[in-house]
């Protein structure tokens, strides 16, 4: 099972991102449409998947989520992901980042420095002894110049007792609303009648089981780790 690496963001302006279709399993699905449709948890995580809710993205307990990214390496990944959470129990989540070349997971901790997955806790570069940025992760473990970052992402590890509503990511000064609202679909207007009665105007009310509009993002949030 991969982890992930969790980060706090502050949220201003969001940014529309296009569905991207990939080979894992994404968080849309039923009435949301295509919410969210280009962040995902690989084929060996779906159990991790969380909980789309009108709000944001549900983190309860072992859980995580990934999109993908640029064409980074160690050496040029921006360092800035942050995301807007708010926690019901227990720790923030973290923000994370895998790698290829080789596979791991890289998180972010809560004072903004780096550790992996792959390293253990005690040694440079591992949980207990983070470094400054991923790029001084070159030449630890078998990272090198050319190990690159295949996506980013929020979670948690496999700790139980933790949960919180993810509500906005930010990465490489893009913010990526988790948000989702099922789309609404009008009434179509009946064709007038030739007995001079006026057609009826496209209902604009909020159909029955369909979720309010999504709080929005607090602008003026922390950025942690």
């Amino acid at each position: 099972m991969r982890k992930i690496i969790a980060i706090s963001v502050t949220v201003g302006a969001v940014m529309a991102v296009a569905p991207v279709a990939y080979a894992n399993t994404h968080t849309a699905g039923g009435g949301s449409a295509t919410c969210n449709a280009d962040w995902y948890v690989n084929p060996d995580e779906a159990a991790l998947k969380p909980k789309q809710l009108p709000q944001g993205l549900l983190f309860d307990g072992p859980s995580l989520i990934h999109h993908k990214s640029g064409a980074y390496t160690l050496k040029n990944v921006p360092t800035n992901g942050a995301f807007a959470a708010h926690v019901y129990a227990g720790a923030r989540p973290l923000f994370k980042m895998e790698t290829s070349n080789p596979y791991s997971t890289i998180n972010k901790s809560a004072t903004g420095k780096w550790w992996s997955s792959k390293i253990a806790a005690s040694e440079p570069g591992g949980q207990s002894d983070p470094v400054d940025s991923p790029a001084d992760l070159i030449g630890k473990f078998t990272y090198t110049e050319a190990t690159t970052v295949a996506s980013f992402g929020v979670g948690y590890g496999n700790d139980t007792g933790n949960k919180a509503l993810v509500a906005a990511v930010s990465f490489g000064g893009h913010v990526y609303r988790l948000t989702c609202r099922p789309k609404h679909h009008p009434k179509p207007t009946p064709t007038p009648t030739d007995t001079g009665t006026p057609s009826p105007t496209p209902s604009t009310s909020t159909s029955p089981g369909e979720a309010p509009a999504p709080t929005p993002v607090n602008s003026d949030l922390p950025v942690t780790g």
